[in-house]
C-alpha cells in the first residue's frame, strides 16, 4: 500500500483544458477569482507556479483512485473540471491509503521518436535551452536568440526569431507564468551575465531590455523557475576563481531584482546542475575542481531572495567528474543528477539523492552510457521516472528512461537514438505525461532543431 501526505503545503499544477480531475482536497487561496466549481468547493485562479504535468483524470501526487466514478465521501476529495486556461491552487490534503489500482505502479515500457525534427533556425550557435509553456508550446533559447515552438502531434513549428540580448554565448531560458519568460545569457564581450524578461504573446517574443546581473563573469549557468515571480540562477564566477554561487531573482513586470550571492563552493566549480525541489528548496550539483574533481551536492532553502544552505557540500562521486552536468527535482526531498565520470571511460552516469535535514543520501550510481559521452540533460516525468538524454563521442544523441525506486535507478534495456550523427547541446523538456521535446544543434547543417519523443506506458 502507498501513503500520501501533503503536510499543509500549497501545490500549483498545470492542468489540461476541459479535463476531469479528482484531488484529495481543494480550497480557497488569497486573491484571484473563482473560475470553475467542484461540487460546492471553490477553485481559485492563481498565477502558474513551478509545477508538473498531470496525467488526465488523475493527479499523480495526490491520494486518489482514478477508477472511481463518484467523489470521495471519506475525506475532502472531489472531482472538478478544468475549463479554459485556468490554473488552480490546491490546498492541504489528508493522508489516505492507496487503492489496489494505485498499488500497481505505472511502468514506462519504451520511448520513441516517430516524427522528423523540425528546423528552428539556420545559425551556428554554441548553446541551447528549452522550457515547457504548456503541452503544445515550448520556449527555446539558442545562444542569444529565442523562439516559441508550437507542437502538433510530432510536428514542431517555430515562431519568428527574437534577439534576447547582444550577448552571444551560453543561454538559459525559463517560463514563469502567463506569457512571461526569463532568460540569462553570458556576455563574452563585457563582464556581466545579462538577464531579461520576455513576452511570448508577441511574435516574435518581445524583451524588456538588458539587465546586468552582477559584476562577475559567470559561466556553467543553470536557471530554474522557483515560483511565478522568482527564479534561481547557479553559476561559476570567473572573477572569483570559479567559485560556485547562487542568486535568487524577483521578477517584476519589466525588471528583475537579484538578491545577494550565496557561495556553495569556494573552490573552482565546473559543470553545474540545479534541481528545484519545491517553491522554497533546491539542490545544486557540481564538479569541484578544487577537490580532485569530486562530484558534490548542496541543498539550499529560499526566503524572499535570501538563501540559506541546509547542508554542507556532500560528495556523490569521488572519482573524476567531467563533462556537462544536469539535475532535476523528483519530489520535495529527492532529485536526480546526470554527469560524466572521467575516470570511467567518461561515460554518462546518473544518481539519485534524498535530502533529509542537514544530510543528503545517495543511491547507487548507474551507467547511462557505456562509451565516452557528453552533453547530458535530464527532465523529471513524475516522482519515479525521468527522461535522460546525452551524446556520445561521435555526437550521436540518445535518450532513455530512468525508473526510480527509493534512491535506486533502473534504465530501460536499450536507449533510443534521434537526429543525425552530429548533435550538440541537447535540452529536454516534458510536454505532458506522454511526450517530451528535445531542442539541439545539428552541426551537419548548422541548424537548430527540435524533435518530439513519445512515452509508452504499460
Amino acid at each position: 500500500l502507498i501513503l500520501y501526505q501533503c503536510q499543509q503545503k500549497k501545490l500549483t499544477y498545470y492542468l489540461l483544458d476541459n479535463t476531469n480531475y479528482m484531488i484529495a482536497a481543494v480550497g480557497d487561496s488569497a486573491g484571484g477569482s473563482v473560475s470553475c466549481a467542484a461540487l460546492g468547493v471553490p477553485i481559485t485562479k492563481v498565477d502558474i507556479d513551478s509545477g508538473v504535468t498531470l496525467v488526465p483524470d488523475y493527479l499523480a501526487t495526490m491520494p486518489v483512485d482514478p477508477t472511481e466514478t463518484a467523489p470521495y465521501t471519506n475525506g475532502t476529495g472531489y472531482y472538478f473540471s478544468k475549463q479554459g486556461n485556468t490554473i488552480v491552487d490546491i490546498q492541504p490534503c489528508t493522508v489516505y491509503t492507496a487503492s489496489s489500482s494505485e498499488s500497481e505502479s505505472s511502468v514506462i515500457s519504451s520511448i520513441s521518436f516517430d516524427g522528423s525534427a523540425g528546423t528552428v533556425d539556420t545559425l551556428t550557435i554554441s548553446s541551447v535551452d528549452t522550457d515547457t509553456v504548456d503541452a503544445t508550446h515550448v520556449i527555446m533559447g539558442y545562444e542569444k536568440y529565442s523562439k516559441l515552438l508550437t507542437i502538433s502531434g510530432d510536428l514542431v513549428t517555430a515562431n519568428s526569431r527574437s534577439t534576447v540580448t547582444s550577448a552571444n554565448d551560453e543561454i538559459q531560458i525559463e517560463y514563469l507564468s502567463a506569457d512571461k519568460v526569463v532568460a540569462a545569457v553570458n556576455d563574452t564581450v563585457g563582464p556581466n551575465t545579462v538577464t531579461d524578461i520576455g513576452d511570448i504573446s508577441a511574435n516574435p517574443t518581445t524583451w524588456a531590455g538588458d539587465q546586468d546581473m552582477n559584476a562577475a563573469l559567470p559561466r556553467y549557468m543553470k536557471l530554474k523557475t522557483l515560483d511565478s515571480t522568482h527564479v534561481v540562477l547557479a553559476y561559476a564566477d570567473r572573477s572569483d576563481s570559479d567559485a560556485g554561487k547562487v542568486r535568487v531573482g524577483t521578477v517584476g513586470a519589466s525588471t528583475i531584482t537579484w538578491g545577494t550571492e550565496a557561495t556553495f563552493n569556494t573552490g573552482g566549480t565546473y559543470a553545474i546542475g540545479l534541481a528545484i525541489l519545491d517553491d522554497s528548496n533546491f539542490v545544486v550539483t557540481y564538479r569541484d575542481i578544487g577537490d580532485t574533481n569530486n562530484g558534490k551536492a548542496r541543498a539550499g532553502s529560499v526566503s524572499g531572495t535570501t538563501i540559506t544552505w541546509e547542508t554542507a557540500e556532500i560528495d556523490f562521486d569521488t572519482g573524476t567528474v567531467y563533462g556537462y552536468m544536469d539535475a532535476s527535482g523528483l519530489s520535495s526531498s529527492k532529485f536526480i543528477t546526470m554527469y560524466n565520470d572521467g575516470g570511467d571511460a567518461t561515460q554518462s552516469i546518473a544518481i539519485v539523492g534524498t535530502v533529509s535535514g542537514s544530510n543528503i543520501t545517495f543511491g547507487t550510481r548507474v551507467d547511462v552510457s557505456t562509451v565516452l559521452s557528453t552533453f547530458n540533460t535530464v527532465e523529471t516525468i513524475d516522482s519515479t521516472h525521468a527522461v535522460l538524454v546525452w551524446t556520445n563521442s561521435s555526437n550521436i544523441a540518445k535518450a532513455n528512461i530512468a525508473t526510480i525506486s527509493g534512491n535506486e535507478i533502473t534504465m530501460l534495456d536499450t536507449p533510443v537514438s534521434f537526429g543525425t550523427n552530429n548533435i550538440k547541446f541537447p535540452s529536454v523538456t516534458l510536454l505532458d505525461e506522454n511526450n517530451f521535446l528535445i531542442g539541439y544543434q545539428d552541426t551537419t547543417v548548422n541548424q537548430s532543431k527540435a524533435i518530439v519523443g513519445s512515452i509508452t506506458w504499460e
